[in-house]
């Protein structure tokens, strides 16, 4: 059972009622060591990327590649289980760099720009749990810099180690970083039930924008033969700009989220001051985002559908469908899929990416040829596949929910 308490300097706001003692105030460094072994003999290859969203993970793995040159990681760190890396890069996930606990068993290796340290005297999992907390950001924030790199932060190692925490009994210790994986455990059962219906719906849907499952009319005959169009006879290119500002609304693209409040997104503002020079996009209208990114090597193609209108930079190509040849929910779902790739990679120059971006012109963009069944058969493919995304909603919601709850719980469960 826990309890709830008035805040005090000594205790958190939430606790298990069987503790009463007050926590006691460390510093990081009476705790902690910072590691400097370094990978002189090339005997560990095993390159480990810290990840804010995953944590340390197996390079190999984590890109599908190894990143790493054989002939530079001599020059990198050895690490080993239960010892912690903080990495500065910031990112959504992790205002002020991730820091994460190594938990395999075999050693691993880790940039140089990483800084590692052992513990003793502390449950590693309480200690973990610590860090996913906010209650260390507020020293970063002090004693830390972004300088000149504004995705990095720059803090010196000793001032890092000048963290002040607070930390109960080994006991209690034991029983926070237990709860936590209890959480950590239904977050991930969630988070499982949410992946395999995505992954329900991707089958369905390479099966039918390949053809390999057609469907009936409701006079119980298949549909026609799909038909081949251009970009271009489906779709009409949007080119209105935000004249007199109708629209202050900054909106980005995201692969997971779709077109999305810049701000909320990057909890800040990239845009240009002047926003009378970007797209006008209306509701229903798509965007593409030529920046490729993971499970979207061809970049995003994206409907507005949470706000009324938005600007967008003049990088994006924006168009609306020509509701004579295509349904627009059966264009969102086909650009959901993999069907267009081909297309797109005949007309993107390879090895002219620069910062991440396809090189891609509008004229040929909008000459990639599409197949599309009838209006009809259109409607009847997109409600089948509208049904999988209500039901990934309504599990996402769920996994949103959890997530929140634990927030909650790291918010009042530490000091």
């Amino acid at each position: 059972m826990m309890k709830y308490s008035r805040y005090k300097n000594d205790v958190p706001i939430i606790r298990f009622k069987s503790y009463k003692k007050s926590w006691t105030k460390v510093y990081l460094n009476s705790i902690a060591k910072k590691i400097t072994r370094k990978n002189n003999d090339l005997k560990v290859e095993n390159v480990i990327s810290n990840s804010a969203k995953y944590g340390l993970v197996k390079q190999r793995e984590y890109f599908d590649k190894d990143i790493a040159n054989r002939s530079n990681i001599g020059g990198y760190y050895v690490i080993e289980k239960d010892e912690f890396v903080y990495n500065p890069r910031i990112s959504n996930n992790a205002p002020y760099g991730p820091v994460s606990k190594y938990n395999y068993d075999e050693p691993g290796i880790v940039s140089p720009l990483y800084l590692c340290f052992s513990v003793n005297n502390i449950n590693t999992d309480f200690l973990f749990y610590f860090f996913k907390s906010n209650r260390w950001y507020r020293h970063i924030y002090i004693n830390g810099d972004t300088g000149v790199r504004h995705d990095r932060v720059s803090i010196n190692d000793a001032k890092f180690f000048e963290l002040e925490l607070s930390i109960p009994t080994k006991e209690e210790q034991v029983q926070i970083a237990k709860f936590f994986m209890l959480i950590d455990k239904r977050i991930e059962r969630q988070q499982e039930k949410v992946d395999l219906l995505k992954e329900q719906k991707k089958g369905y849907s390479q099966k039918i924008f390949s053809q390999e499952l057609r469907f009936q009319d409701e006079d119980g005959e298949r549909f026609p033969k799909w038909e081949k169009y251009r970009l271009r006879e489906i779709t009409n290119r949007v080119v209105r700009k935000n004249k007199e500002l109708q629209s202050t609304l900054v909106l980005t693209i995201s692969a997971q989220e779709g077109l999305i409040d810049q701000e909320r997104y990057f909890n800040r503002s990239v845009a240009s001051a002047n926003l009378e020079g970007y797209s006008l996009l209306k509701s229903g209208e798509f965007a593409y985002n030529k920046s490729y990114s993971e499970g979207y090597p061809f970049g995003a193609i994206k409907r507005l559908n949470r706000y009324d209108m938005g600007v967008l930079s003049s990088l994006y190509i924006c168009f609306q469908p020509n509701e004579q040849k295509v349904h627009s929910d059966f264009l969102e779902q086909y650009f959901e899929s993999d069907r267009w790739h081909k297309e797109v990679s005949m007309i993107s120059v390879e090895g002219a990416r620069n910062h991440g971006l396809l090189n891609i012109s509008i004229v040929d963009f909008f000459e990639t040829i599409h197949e599309l069944p009838t209006l009809s058969e259109q409607i009847k493919i997109s409600n089948i596949l509208k049904t999988f995304d209500k039901k990934i909603e309504v599990e996402q919601e769920k996994l949103v929910a959890l997530q929140e709850h634990k927030k909650g719980f790291m918010q009042k469960m530490f000091l």
